[in-house]
């Protein structure tokens, strides 16, 4: 998982970096993904699986569910007026002996849990001004999650939570995001919430094909250029 995640992040660095000249399309739809400002990201993150989105939430013994390195990547893409779309993958190990989401139990074995998301973003900039290197926003959409139970181990869920970016320097940036995911079907699962804290980086997907006036809060945190 660790070099899926890792394999991810260096396939989209590379892209950006080695690819030469602005090479534009005679495809007005291969231009407009050309000039899509993209945002590639991997994270932690932490699951807090036990069916109680708003108590105990700092309940870390017997709630919290992480792991030692990151297990989430994502990939987004800027639409206009602060709107983006994002697709996400998560992967965790929901620990024994935490909490269990229906019996309010101590889980009796380590269970694997993986979700697919499509979210859309709405950047707050837009609402209370440009605050530079720091862009909040909200987010919500679809998923999916499996967890590995003997049944009733699929899900569909709705999402919604809050993130923001720090903008650190040449589109290079810190992610914080919490979300909370309600199941729409009869999953054992059911509710859960969703925490991460990652490293962003926003880009053009040639080297030579800028959009500055579309990158958004592309800051230098120490020297503001």
């Amino acid at each position: 998982m660790k070099t899926v995640l890792l394999n991810l992040f260096l396939f989209v660095f590379i892209l950006q970096t080695t690819a030469q000249g602005p090479a534009r399309s005679k495809s007005k739809f291969v231009r407009s993904i050309q000039k899509t400002v993209w945002t590639a990201g991997i994270s932690g993150v932490v699951i807090d699986d036990d069916a109680k989105p708003f108590k105990d939430l700092f309940n870390l013994k017997d709630n919290w569910n992480l792991l030692p390195y990151p297990t989430k990547a994502h990939l987004e893409g800027f639409i206009d007026k602060g709107i983006s779309v994002e697709g996400a993958f998560t992967y965790m190990r929901l620990k024994k002996g935490k909490l269990t989401s229906d019996l309010n139990v101590p889980r009796a074995t380590n269970v694997t849990l993986i979700s697919f998301d499509a979210n859309a973003k709405y950047d707050l900039n837009e609402v209370i001004g440009d605050t530079k290197a720091f862009s909040p926003y909200v987010i919500g959409g679809f998923g999916y999650t499996f967890r590995g139970y003997t049944e009733k181990k699929h899900a569909v869920t709705a999402n919604f939570g809050l993130g923001f970016n720090v903008w650190v320097y040449k589109g290079f940036g810190l992610n914080v995001q919490s979300m909370a995911k309600f199941a729409m079907n009869k999953a054992t699962g059911k509710n859960y919430l969703q925490h991460s804290v990652g490293v962003v980086y926003r880009f053009n997907l040639l080297t030579g094909y800028r959009t500055p006036n579309r990158l958004g809060h592309r800051y230098n945190l120490f020297r503001n250029q």
